[in-house]
């Protein structure tokens, strides 16, 4: 008793697979998908550090720095929307965007 089994594609060609040839085959595509499994997770793991280092504290002098430097400089923070002219520049951003759609736009043409 040969079993076979009836496989058809999308352009509707219809082919006829042994039941040997059709488990060598998803067989080998297993072994393949596998391979390249492997391969992928080997070369990630290749890559990485094994040690576990502990983690550093940031100095304190370092953070007040920090902390000094945004309380300086806090007005090129905008803090409400009129900083930096409020919407002029967005307004004008999608205005330029849009012209030049538009300039870059071909022609449309009637389809007489």
């Amino acid at each position: 008793a040969i079993h076979s089994i009836i496989v058809s594609d999308t352009r509707g060609i219809t082919r006829v697979f042994s039941y040997s040839i059709a488990v060598s085959y998803f067989r080998f595509m297993f072994r393949t998908f596998q391979t390249i499994f492997n391969s992928v997770g080997a070369s990630r793991t290749a890559f990485t550090s094994s040690e576990t280092s502990a983690p550093q504290m940031v100095p304190e002098q370092f953070a007040v720095e920090v902390t000094n430097f945004a309380t300086q400089n806090s007005a090129l923070i905008a803090t409400s929307s009129d900083d930096f002219g409020g919407l002029l520049f967005p307004v004008f951003g999608l205005l330029g965007l849009g012209a030049l759609i538009l300039f870059l736009a071909p022609p449309l043409a009637d389809e007489d």
